[in-house]
């Protein structure tokens, strides 16, 4: 009996650390937020010709470029000397010129559905007229936005750098699955005819891939099993 009893501790003492690496070692690597590009943007706030609505998701004017679904979001911020060009129309996308186009929502197809955490703004800049100050956001599973969640309402700087090199900013919010999302423009920065913006993407949670929740149900599964092997062994009576 007592060989049995050392040789269940030695056991116990493999099981337990690998336990809990199956259970909670795949949570670690899902914690960081990856880089999204939009597959598309639209919406009521028009595009002016030279300045279309793909200007705002198609990484021109980028300094340096990211690859959508790969990239960790917070460490590509932080590139050093990380910028927008929003100096050429090329890179820069501006809503329609007239009376009431400086509010107005855009509408970016994400091309699937995650769950977003964060957006990314490279503004218009130079602290121009044109540049979103205030903004709602809203996320779907359709793109009519029938039953959508808002995500808050944010304040944007109009000048976080020269129009020649913006700077992003960031804004946070629950984590929520979306497959659209509705920029509604609320303010800009003066401009009485419309509003623009450089350049737009989302970070995102990954889901754990199948294979890592199966690992985590194998570790629930090792230890429990563990403790009902230990409380058996310390409640039946010794021979």
């Amino acid at each position: 009996m007592v060989s049995t009893r050392f040789g269940w501790l030695r056991a116990r003492a493999v099981l337990v650390p690998l336990a809990a690496l199956a259970l909670f070692g795949t949570a670690t690597t899902a914690a960081a937020d990856t880089i999204l590009q939009p597959a598309s943007a639209s919406g009521s706030a028009g595009a002016l010709g030279i300045r279309p609505f793909v200007n705002l998701v198609n990484q021109s004017g980028l300094s340096t470029g990211y690859t959508s679904e790969v990239t960790d979001f917070d460490t590509y911020i932080a590139t050093v000397g990380l910028t927008h060009n929003s100096n050429i129309d090329a890179n820069r996308w501006s809503s329609a010129i007239g009376p009431g186009d400086k509010t107005g929502n855009v509408d970016f197809d994400l091309g699937g559905t995650f769950t977003i955490t964060q957006l990314a703004l490279w503004n218009f800049g130079g602290n121009n007229g044109l540049s979103i100050t205030s903004f709602e956001l809203f996320a779907a599973d359709n793109s009519s936005f029938t039953g959508a969640t808002s995500l808050g309402t944010f304040a944007a700087n109009p000048n976080t750098g020269a129009l020649t090199a913006v700077v992003a900013e960031t804004f946070t919010f629950t984590a929520t699955s979306a497959a659209f999302v509705r920029l509604d423009i609320l303010a800009n920065n003066g401009a009485a005819l419309g509003s623009g913006a450089g350049e737009i993407a989302f970070g995102y949670s990954a889901v754990p891939e199948p294979g890592s929740i199966a690992l985590m149900g194998l570790g629930l599964v090792m230890m429990i099993g563990v403790r009902r092997r230990s409380r058996r062994k310390r409640d039946s009576p010794r021979k």
